[in-house]
């Protein structure tokens, strides 16, 4: 998809106006961003670095940066020391791949020649290519497992950075299930938090000044909304028509949880000194808040701000079983991101598992993990973790979908782009419960300290032992469906009544439940035979629906099956007969996570 030759654009935009960065030109702040860097640092050098600061030799020792040119500091940086690559082969089995070029879309290609020109040939250099520089592995039997459409997308902010980790240009990209370009948006800035507004609708929250914003990806319209939130989490209820998210905190360490209402006034808030918060879910009166820095997650009732229950952490209240039995009070994951509520029932997290000096505990791999909850007895069990074979400090989810697998994403520590399993600045997975990979979309990009050198490995962030990633990166990622989907329903009986058993799942994932109703068609004659009010779980909780059907229709006659949300989204499903219909098997068998 998209395969014109997008570079031929912008080089010869390039050659023709003859750009070259000025150290003491002014960039527009907005359109390059800043972060915690100061604008004058970025300025000063196209690559990394400019000043008495210590790089990691080939050697691995350190040299003062003010006795290097420039060259020298790349050749540093760019000849990092790997250790023989881990025989890994991430793939699905019976894989299908396919390939897609950010860099050849309109609209992505339109990004980047509405760069300010001062900077155009850094953010160009750094940021565009390689050619078709996305790839999907999918197998598709595994990703649907008993969904009757699974037509879903995948939708996350993709944006690049240079060598000292400033933000030069960024999309909100919506994938097909074969990892090809649905949509894209250049946002002002780069965004973390990327979650669904409604089935059309993206919300997402920029760093800095990029503020916070709906965009719809059918029509392509944006609304900025009225207020400035942090850029780790943003979400909205809408049943309330209220946003939840974040104060804005110094050194990108935010511990203070807002909630506005859809006017702009503030509602309430929630302060945990020094906790850095980085994801927020709301059920009812209860916030539910990701503390990275304390490796819990806090219960919090928005009507008094009283902490009703801790998991994980110096202060759980809970007894926590991991994975392989072990049993703790603080849990086996440490400095996670997204750690949300699913249900009373379930949580889920991507344990980072970094220590308070940034070091992966163990030297272990970054996992997605779901964990089951047992409110009364105070108990934890972890019933599901991934090994994503990557090493993240920061960012990640664990997403339970429809089909009941986990949507989740992470980044390497190294990128080795001659080696082909990591080869890649992100990846995205979606594994089944039982630990089986069922889809993996990688992205490629440049090496930010060397541009030129396609094969030499490097790190992933601005230095070996720190935290800020550099390159391309994704904070999270959300799926949606066009239409509301279902498992494929089966029949049972009961009192000598007739019932249809559906799963039904929304087209994207709510803070709380959503109204739904499933209406019951004659096929032939497309009268209405009955229709059931219900609800959507927030999560993708599987949540059966028993549909009575009426005495006077016939085993023989063709059923239609018409599921609606609260947005109009309609799916329109050809059942068969009900003698045709499988008899129900229990929960149990058909869901790992269910209620």
């Amino acid at each position: 998809m998209y395969g014109t030759a997008a570079g031929n654009t912008l080089e010869k935009r390039a050659a023709q106006e003859d750009v070259e960065l000025a150290p003491s030109a002014a960039l527009d702040e907005e359109r390059v961003g800043t972060q915690s860097f100061p604008l004058a640092k970025f300025l000063l050098a196209t690559i990394l670095l400019v000043g008495a600061i210590a790089v990691l030799s080939s050697s691995g020792t350190q040299q003062n940066a003010a006795t290097l040119t420039k060259m020298d500091a790349v050749e540093i940086i760019s000849s990092v020391p790997v250790s023989d690559s881990p025989g890994t082969d991430r793939k699905p089995r019976e894989y299908v791949k396919y390939s897609a070029d950010l860099f050849a879309h309109p609209k992505v290609q339109a990004a980047f020649d509405d760069v300010k020109r001062i900077a155009y040939q850094h953010v160009y250099d750094t940021c565009f290519g390689p050619e078709n520089n996305m790839d999907a592995y999918i197998n598709e039997k595994v990703m649907d497992n008993d969904l009757m459409f699974n037509d879903g997308m995948t939708v996350f902010n993709l944006d690049c950075r240079d060598a000292e980790a400033n933000p030069l240009i960024a999309f909100i990209v919506i994938l097909d299930k074969q990892g090809q370009i649905v949509n894209v948006h250049n946002p002002p800035n780069r965004a973390e938090s990327v979650n669904m507004y409604s089935t059309d609708t993206v919300l997402f929250s920029c760093i800095s000044k990029g503020g916070q914003w709906l965009w719809n990806w059918k029509t392509d319209a944006t609304t900025k909304l009225p207020w400035t939130m942090d850029a780790h989490t943003l979400n909205y209820v809408a049943a309330t028509g209220n946003f939840y998210g974040l104060d804005r905190g110094d050194k990108f360490s935010p511990s203070t949880a807002v909630g506005y209402s859809s006017d702009g006034d503030r509602i309430w808030e929630y302060e945990n000194e020094g906790s850095h918060i980085n994801f927020l879910s709301i059920d009812g009166d209860y916030a539910y808040l990701s503390l990275r820095s304390f490796s819990c997650l806090v219960k919090v009732d928005m009507r008094t701000n009283q902490v009703i229950e801790t998991i994980g952490g110096l202060d759980s209240d809970f007894t926590i079983t991991d994975i392989t039995g072990e049993v703790s009070t603080e849990g086996g994951w440490s400095h996670q991101h997204k750690f949300q509520h699913l249900d009373d029932k379930y949580a889920s997290l991507f344990d980072n598992h970094v220590n308070n000096e940034k070091s992966f505990i163990e030297d272990s791999n970054s996992h997605m993990r779901v964990l089951k909850i047992d409110s009364e007895a105070k108990t934890v069990s972890e019933v599901f973790a991934f090994d994503t074979g990557d090493k993240s400090r920061i960012y990640g989810g664990a997403d339970v979908l429809p089909s009941g697998n986990v949507l989740g994403n992470s980044y390497p520590m190294v990128v080795e782009p001659a080696v082909e399993d990591r080869q890649y600045h992100v990846n995205v997975w979606e594994v089944t419960p039982a630990g089986e990979l069922a889809a993996r979309f990688g992205f490629k990009g440049r090496n930010p300290a060397s541009p030129e050198d396609a094969a030499s490995a490097f790190f992933h962030s601005v230095a070996p032992d720190e935290e800020p990633p550099i390159g391309w990166m994704v904070y999270n990622v959300e799926r949606l469906y066009p239409a509301p989907t279902l498992a494929r329903p089966c029949a049972f009986e009961y009192n000598g009544e007739r019932f249809l058993q559906l799963l039904p799942f929304n087209t994207v994932r709510t803070q709380g439940k959503a109204p739904g109703t499933v209406y019951l068609v004659h096929g032939e004659t497309q009268a209405l035979l009955t229709k059931q009010p219900f609800a959507f779980h927030g999560s993708w909780l599987p949540q059966p629906v028993s549909v009575a059907v009426p005495a006077e229709v016939d085993d023989g006659v063709p059923l239609t099956l018409v599921l609606t949300n609260q947005w109009g989204d309609n799916r329109v499903v050809e059942l068969g007969t009900f003698a045709g219909l499988d008899q129900c098997a229990a929960l149990t068998a058909r869901r790992a996570f269910h209620i």
